[in-house]
């Protein structure tokens, strides 16, 4: 059953606490991908779960597309951690870690954590 908006809404709370550094970003909760970004959904938004948008520091999620709470949670993590996360980094350190990244993924025994990101 997909998230409903009041579920949403409580999860952002309880990742905003968890996750003090994100604490400043701002997380728009709706229900559908229609509500974001108006109705008809464009062709490329459809399956949209969420959004990082850098220079105004919003996080977009769209309640209805999630099929529970942790796949809610994946997607916090993906606009906030990922995203937002990726911006505190120069350039180099940056390349650093995607690289450090790419390298790990085809080390045998890392390869299997890192298979589901």
């Amino acid at each position: 059953m997909p998230v409903t908006k009041d579920e949403g809404e409580l999860e952002v709370s309880k990742f905003k606490l968890a996750y003090l550094g994100i604490s400043h970003l701002n997380f728009h909760e709706c229900v559908t991908v229609g509500d974001l970004h108006g109705n008809p959904v464009p062709e490329y938004l459809v399956g949209f779960k969420g959004g990082f948008i850098a220079p105004t520091r919003e996080a977009h999620l769209a309640s209805s597309s999630h099929k529970n709470l942790s796949d809610l949670r994946e997607a916090l993590l993906h606009e906030a951690i990922d995203h937002y996360g990726s911006l505190t980094f120069t350039e180099n350190q940056k390349r650093n870690l995607l690289n450090a990244t790419a390298e790990a993924r085809e080390h045998l025994s890392l390869k299997a954590e890192l298979a589901i990101y």
